[in-house]
Order: structure tokens, then C-alpha cells, then sequence
């Protein structure tokens, strides 16, 4: 359902609506009282809970993961954080960045399964390095998420990682 499939319109409300009573109205109370309860209970409660039902949906499918590895030594691939999601498609996001202030070359991974995407930065005036990966995971999948530290000094660095599943 789209969002727009939750906008109220004039046509929703016809017959619900105390303006479409005729002036003089006979009959029983219970027949005004349900007149003047219809517009909010039967529609305007129903879109707002169709309108939660989605949003809920829409940020169920967000997973946020940070992490952070002190004195990573130079020359090798390091795990920095490990985590695992479940079956579907992802947008798998990630930021890693080093202690070693405006200088310093870094590389980031991520590894789902046997596929591997790395970036490499040089980190002048700091800000890390970025990488990304589309992955369509059929059950629940580890991912790690690595640095490499190309720098003479051993590095603490921070990740973050978002992952959006798109369908």
C-alpha cells in the first residue's frame, strides 16, 4: 500500500459526516451517536493505523551496527565488527575511520559470504573512509567488517554500518 493509498478525500467521508444528515433527524439516539463516532472510528482510525502499520514496516527494515578496534596493527586485514542479518536484499552501508588524526592510509571491507568489497582512503584532513554492497542473502548471513591499517602506527579505529533492506 502507498502512502497516497491513505489520503482522506472528500468521497471517503459521504455518509459518515453529520453535514449529509437530513435537518430534522427522528429516530433513536443510538442512530445520531453512531452518525457522530463513524467519521473518526471508521475512517480516520483505520488510515492512522494503516499509516503506523506501514512506517513500523518501513523502519523494521533499517539494522544500525558500530564498533570499534584499538591497536590495529599495521599490514593485515582486521575484523572490526560482526554481525548477521537475515534473508532479503540489502543496502549494506559502511564508515570506518582511524585514530591517526589528518594522515594516515586505511582500507575498508566488508565480507558477506564469499563476496568482498574494499575501499582504500588516504585519510588527509581525516574523515575515513566509505564502502558500500548491495547483497541478496538467502537465510541468515555473518557479515565482518575489516580495516586495513597502512600506517607505521598501530591505529584505533570506529565503524559504523547501516543496512537497509530493500525487498
Amino acid at each position: 500500500m502507498a502512502f497516497s493509498d491513505l489520503e482522506i478525500v472528500a468521497g471517503d467521508y459521504v455518509g459518515k459526516d453529520i453535514e449529509s444528515l437530513p435537518d430534522v433527524v427522528s429516530g433513536q439516539a443510538s442512530t445520531l451517536k453512531a452518525r457522530f463516532d463513524s467519521l473518526v472510528k471508521d475512517l480516520v482510525v483505520a488510515r492512522f493505523n494503516a499509516l503506523l502499520t506501514r512506517l513500523d514496516s518501513i523502519t523494521n527494515h533499517v539494522e544500525s551496527y558500530t564498533g570499534s578496534k584499538a591497536n590495529v596493527a599495521t599490514g593485515a586485514w582486521t575484523d572490526v565488527k560482526t554481525f548477521t542479518l537475515p534473508a532479503g536484499t540489502w543496502l549494506i552501508l559502511s564508515h570506518a575511520e582511524g585514530s591517526g588524526g589528518n594522515s594516515g592510509t586505511m582500507a575498508n571491507k566488508l565480507i558477506v559470504g564469499s563476496d568482498q568489497r574494499a575501499t582504500r582512503s588516504v585519510q588527509q584532513g581525516g574523515g575515513g573512509v566509505m564502502n558500500y554492497m548491495v547483497a541478496t542473502l538467502t537465510g541468515n548471513t555473518t557479515i565482518k567488517q575489516q580495516v586495513y591499517n597502512y600506517n607505521s602506527t598501530n591505529y584505533t579505529y570506529t565503524v559504523a554500518v547501516d543496512c537497509i533492506r530493500l525487498y
